[in-house]
């Protein structure tokens, strides 16, 4: 989503044939201020950085829809990545962009995966 021509908002949604970790993953594409988040159903793994999110959750593709990787590599999980626009670098935004980043995937996975999901 671009506001005002600068990029404000980029989502991206994949299968996955496992799960990572979010931490690990999250610190390399959010930077230091990425910790883990618990999320309830079938998320394994999720986080969130003062830019964005991310979550890993158990997903069985739904029948029409692509089933594997390749051979002997089904199709497990479903990942979404979020990317807001950073603004203020003031300690107290970033924390309101956290909570805002988190309150947005506990309502946001629930349907990913009623969509994508068996």
């Amino acid at each position: 989503m671009v506001v005002e021509k600068k990029l404000a908002l980029s989502m991206w949604v994949a299968r996955d044939v496992m799960a990572d970790d979010a931490a690990k993953f999250g610190i390399e594409e959010f930077g230091e201020n990425f910790s883990k988040i618990s999320l309830s159903g079938p998320v394994t793994s999720a986080g969130v950085g003062d830019d964005g999110g991310l979550a890993w959750m158990k997903c069985q593709p739904k029948p029409g829809q692509p089933q594997e990787l390749g051979p002997d590599r089904p199709f497990t999980h479903l990942v979404v990545k979020v990317h807001t626009a950073a603004g203020s670098k003031d300690p107290d935004e970033a924390a309101d962009r956290r909570a805002n980043m988190e309150r947005f995937l506990r309502s946001y996975v629930p349907d990913l995966t009623e969509a994508w999901c068996k």
